[in-house]
């Protein structure tokens, strides 16, 4: 969050949103890569690592290929001018 106002430019508007979808999506997948291997570890078992591993992995990376998509709207986006 900041404390300066928003701007009322459509273009920076639209880098402001590209840059919180893409921290967004970098948090998503290392959150959901490491949080499968933290979770794995204390799971005991190869077979309850690898899972939870697969699990979360595959997790974070679609919700950061959610984050992707929402990118590629806004950098394809036409003005009407």
């Amino acid at each position: 969050m900041t404390l300066q106002p928003r701007p009322r430019n459509p273009i920076e508007q639209r880098k402001l949103e590209v840059r919180r979808h893409a921290r967004r999506g970098v948090i998503s997948v290392v959150g959901g890569v490491g949080g499968g291997l933290v979770l794995g570890v204390l799971g005991g078992s190869i077979t309850t690592f690898l899972t939870t591993l697969i699990f979360f992995s595959a997790l974070g990376i679609l919700l950061g290929y959610f984050e992707y998509r929402k990118i590629q709207e806004i950098i394809n986006h036409k003005d009407n001018y």
